[in-house]
């Protein structure tokens, strides 16, 4: 679970880097070992920044982000990443989001919204990023940025809503819809949903 919450540092800016990187298996893997949790908790922020430099486009900006959760008892407690812990017990995927919010506000609602999502404790929220505020962008003439949509909660929370209708209209999750349109890496899947032309008879 580490890994997968080190990732939702290692995609801020973007995931070319980062998928450049998992391309290369052994150095992937050899990037896995240098910033697992134990190996986190005994490097400095500078040897981290080192390890993040071509996996992300502000390795010393996530440096910072990540030690800093590795120093809150609420991310990780005694060794141990503790950020999930007792999530199981809410009762609603938002709920569960406020939780990780309020537990590491540096997550804020995209991040939390991804991480659930990637460890499977969420099937109506999204991670609403560049390619569906492109989308729509592109039908509904929308004009904010994705990064005003992710700092505002109203804004976001409405477009989670808009999204989660159109799921329901074609017999998906929120949560499904979100992985389907990372997925296709910012085609247009959610344009098809949408009521554009798809771009492949796959869909």
């Amino acid at each position: 679970m580490w890994e997968v919450f080190v990732g939702e540092f290692l995609v801020r800016g973007g995931t070319r880097l980062v998928d450049r990187a998992w391309e290369n298996g052994e150095k992937w893997r050899q990037f896995l070992r240098q910033t697992s949790l134990a190996a986190s908790l005994t490097t400095s922020e500078a040897q981290l920044a080192g390890v993040l430099n071509g996996k992300t486009r502000f390795p010393k900006v996530q440096a910072k982000a990540i030690k800093k959760c590795l120093f809150n008892p609420e991310v990780v407690r005694n060794n141990r990443f503790v950020l999930l812990d007792g999530l199981e017990l809410l009762h609603s995927d938002e709920e569960r989001r406020e939780e990780i919010c309020r537990r590491c506000p540096t997550l804020r609602l995209k991040g939390a919204s991804n991480l659930l999502i990637n460890v499977g404790a969420a099937k109506h929220l999204a991670a609403i990023d560049t390619r569906v505020v492109g989308c729509l962008e592109r039908h509904f003439r929308f004009s904010h940025s994705a990064s005003g949509v992710q700092s505002s909660r109203a804004l976001y929370t409405a477009l989670e809503s808009t999204l989660r209708e159109v799921a329901r209209r074609n017999g998906m999750t929120l949560s499904q819809l979100d992985r389907a349109v990372f997925r296709a890496s910012g085609t247009t899947v959610l344009d098809f949903f949408m009521g554009g032309k798809p771009a492949y008879r796959g869909f």
